[in-house]
């Protein structure tokens, strides 16, 4: 059984059309992501707490580069908008690497905790990039009855990565803490194989798509039509973010309670991270611990949910769904409460094996 479900994975598995594209990009995603491993907060965090003891504003900012980030997405797409977007996404792949490597020759001073700090910021920034340039990629190359089916299967892969990885290569830094720097350039150096990789993807219709790009009188266009890099609905055109808002009063107050659920669990992100290093600071085999706890857990507890959210989802209504999802990650922040109050570190365990779990259903959260 397990071996027929490997084998879902193969090229030969796919749709023709869509073989060359799915096996470059399978390539990619078994190798770039764990540079990208490198650089999430719940590793990174680890790192420059106890190789470069940042204080509490840079970690504080590091945690929250993720989000920040989002805010060049923008930037990204204007700036690749009638250019080639596989050379646009190779550009930036190397430039983030560029940002990982250079971590390794960084100094264990305050003086490396701030250029760490600000090239973990550029680095998430160019991650925000080739998140928003690789939809047009995938819009084109996959047809949408198959897009989604792709798409999970490099993220299963992806997210098996983001969980080892970090064990494996922060497992050397408790025999020898300065080994970061081996740790960063040999991640730096396989994930480039995947930019290589990437770099063979060839986009289908796109001397179509960059001649709509680089028309001046062009504009977004209807949701499913093929290669924009923004869509708009054509039935409420007029319709702005505010303008909704202030007109659906229901739906003002869903956008306001969501919004207090994301701030909460994005500080309890950070300070999960900073609790988990300091309740492991003097383990033995701290840096392994910290990673399983921090990364692991989180990222294969999510992995083994998401067919259980899915079948939740297809089952109940998407309010009583979010409502339930909501009501996971409460109860995880509740967790981690308790565990502070009390200093149990096997209930900070505990609190990330139901974040995990509900990490699995934000998968689907935009269903």
């Amino acid at each position: 059984m397990i071996l027929a479900w490997l084998k879902t994975f193969s090229p030969k598995a796919q749709p023709l059309m869509t073989r060359p594209s799915y096996w470059r990009e399978l390539q990619t995603a078994m190798t770039f992501p764990i540079a990208i491993s490198m650089v999430e907060g719940s590793v990174i965090g680890i790192l420059a707490r106890r190789a470069f003891e940042v204080g509490p504003y840079a970690f504080a900012l590091i945690m929250a580069s993720p989000m920040l980030a989002h805010f060049t997405s923008i930037f990204w797409a204007k700036l690749a908008r009638g250019k080639p977007k596989i050379t646009a996404i190779v550009l930036i792949k190397l430039l983030m690497l560029v940002c990982v490597g250079l971590i390794a020759f960084l100094p264990t001073t305050p003086t490396g905790g701030l250029m760490l700090t600000t090239l973990i910021l550029l680095s998430r920034c160019c991650l925000a990039g080739v998140t928003t340039l690789q939809a047009t990629v995938k819009r084109q190359n996959y047809r949408r009855q198959v897009r989604g089916q792709l798409t999970a299967k490099m993220m299963l892969i992806v997210s098996a990565i983001m969980a080892g990885a970090p064990v494996i290569f922060y497992s050397l830094l408790d025999l020898d803490p300065s080994a970061f720097r081996v740790v960063y350039l040999f991640a730096t150096a396989v994930s480039l194989i995947g930019v290589w990789s990437y770099s063979k993807v060839r986009i289908r219709g796109e001397f179509e798509l960059l001649k709509y790009e680089n028309r001046p009188t062009s504009k977004p266009t209807p949701q499913g039509s093929p290669a924009p890099l923004y869509e708009y609905n054509p039935l409420d055109e007029k319709s702005t973010f505010w303008n909704v808002l202030g007109q659906d009063k229901d739906y003002r107050s869903y956008q306001v309670n969501q919004f207090f659920l994301g701030t909460g669990n994005i500080m309890t992100a950070m300070m999960v991270i900073f609790l988990i290093e300091q309740m492991t600071h003097h383990m033995s085999r701290g840096y392994t611990w910290s990673m399983i706890i921090g990364t692991t857990i989180p990222f294969v507890f999510s992995s083994l949910t998401v067919q259980l959210w899915a079948k939740y989802l297809d089952n109940t209504h998407i309010a009583k769904f979010r409502v339930f999802h909501t009501m996971v990650f409460s109860v995880s922040i509740l967790l981690v409460f308790i565990a502070v109050m009390l200093g149990w570190l096997w209930l900070l365990v505990g609190a990330q094996v139901v974040r995990g779990f509900a990490f699995g259903g934000a998968y689907w959260h935009g269903n």
